[in-house]
């Protein structure tokens, strides 16, 4: 009964990951942003300056993100997770892809998201503590709320514009 579980498990953690990274590849391929990273932080992809309402937007999109990667992590490992150093991983994980997303950008377009991953995964792994398994799962799906975001934002804004 436990092998049955256990494969099971494997199973759906596996479709899990495919599904998500299908989603974030359509997501990308449909709004035409294979030249960057999809970082719902750069208030330029949805044509915002960075001053005024570009401004507004960056900081909701930190409070969004903030409660989301909090919500993933206590979804996903609040029994292994060190939710003491969360907040200092959350400014780790924005301020790498805060700098690794311009810096690679020109170079390798829109996978530069996976060093952005990479270093999603090895903060979550070092400083929370959570299993490299889980710390995948909520990398990814991290980083799929960020794209989804950006594409409810282009949807209203297009939508009321």
């Amino acid at each position: 009964m436990v092998n049955r579980a256990n494969k099971f498990a494997r199973t759906a953690f596996a479709a899990l990951i495919l599904i998500t990274g299908q989603l974030l590849c359509q997501a990308v391929a449909q709004t035409n942003w294979l030249d960057r990273a999809p970082l719902n932080t750069e208030p330029e992809l949805v044509g915002l300056p960075l001053m005024g309402l570009g401004r507004a937007y960056l900081w909701l999109a930190f409070l969004y993100n903030f409660l989301v990667f909090a919500a993933l992590l206590y979804a996903f490992a609040r029994h292994e997770a060190e939710f003491g150093n969360m907040l200092y991983v959350y400014f780790g994980i924005l301020a790498g892809s805060m700098l690794l997303s311009p810096l690679l950008d020109p170079f390798i377009h829109a996978f530069s998201l996976l060093p952005i991953l990479g270093l999603n995964v090895f903060l979550l792994n070092r400083f929370c503590l959570v299993s490299l398994k889980r710390a995948i799962v909520v990398a990814v799906l991290y980083q799929a709320f960020q794209v989804f975001f950006l594409l409810a934002y282009k949807l209203v804004r297009s939508k009321y514009a």
